[in-house]
């Protein structure tokens, strides 16, 4: 009967500077392992470099099994550089200024201050958002939403929010494993790993994008 092998443990050292970001996966992690354990499929992608920024944006939710908080989280692609970034906001749409603003300043962070476009699904909230932003920054082109009937023509976002979400329950495994409680939702720390979260997803996708597999 073949049984799985159980990898290695690394040196102290190696271990305590993989806790930092836990990436790239590793199979001795348990925080890795209830995480994000799961087949990753890479294929080999060419394309062609775009005259014009493509961001894509989405949601995700945050929550807990025995609670009922849970946060809401604006996920941000840039199609050019691979780097995403991640922020909870307080609701979906435009209807709070402060998520309009929040969106506009990411976009700022990715490096974008002129023509952009911005690439969503079809969900309402979002298209909503776009709006807003567009107006907000009154220099971003949006762009039309995904064809119906290809629910994966936004999968670049979808992927990232994936990678992202499996990260995030990593950390929070991790950090949990560390301080010995459980950290709400709610919890303004819980705000900043989202944030820091979406760091080494971009540095996993950089990555990827130069040794040509696609992510």
């Amino acid at each position: 009967v073949y049984k799985r092998q159980v990898p290695s443990l690394p040196s102290r050292v190696e271990q305590e500077r993989h806790m930092l970001t836990h990436v790239p996966y590793a199979a001795w992690c348990d925080s890795c392992v209830y995480g994000s354990g799961q087949e990753e499929q890479h294929r080999r992608r060419v394309k062609k470099p775009d005259a014009t920024p493509v961001l894509a944006m989405d949601y995700c939710f945050l929550g807990r099994a025995r609670s009922p908080s849970s946060a809401t989280v604006l996920i941000m692609k840039d199609r050019g550089s691979r780097s995403i970034l991640a922020s909870v906001v307080q609701s979906k749409g435009r209807g709070l200024d402060e998520t309009v603003t929040q969106a506009a300043a990411n976009i700022r962070r990715l490096g974008h201050y002129g023509r952009a476009i911005l690439k969503t699904d079809g969900e309402p909230a979002i298209l909503d958002l776009r709006r807003g932003v567009a107006e907000k920054l009154q220099c971003v082109v949006p762009m039309e939403r995904p064809a119906p009937y290809e629910p994966q023509s936004n999968g670049s976002v979808e992927n990232g929010v994936k990678q992202f979400k499996g990260l995030l329950r990593t950390l929070s495994l991790a950090l949990e494993a560390r301080v010995g409680v459980e950290v709400p939702v709610s919890h303004p720390l819980m705000s900043w790993l989202v944030e820091h979260t979406a760091e080494p997803v971009s540095y996993t996708h950089l990555r990827a994008h130069e040794t040509g597999r696609n992510l």
